[in-house]
């Protein structure tokens, strides 16, 4: 199924976060669904809540997406990050 920009006015969020039990460091997850895609970013911050190093930035083309529509395969990664990897939901939109 394709969708257009006028099938999406909105762009729709969630960002994960798992604390390291080793360092104390949090290590976040975000994803933003849009009529294009999905774009997820990877970064950690420290322990007063700075981030550091780069922010890894992922592009999924909506005809790349696994389920039908971007919304859908980042509710789909979300849930496995929950399930799989112990993440929490931090902030959602």
């Amino acid at each position: 199924m394709e969708f257009t920009n006028l099938d999406f006015p909105f762009c729709q969020s969630i960002e994960l976060a798992k604390q390291i039990p080793t360092t104390g460091f949090r290590y976040h997850w975000k994803a933003e669904a849009d009529a294009l895609g999905l774009t997820i970013r990877i970064w950690l911050r420290d322990t007063e809540g700075v981030p550091f190093q780069t922010c890894i930035t992922r592009i999924i083309k909506s005809q790349e997406c696994k389920n039908e529509s971007p919304i859908q395969e980042m509710w789909r990664r979300v849930l496995e990050k929950i399930d799989r990897q112990d993440f929490i939901i931090v902030n959602g939109n």
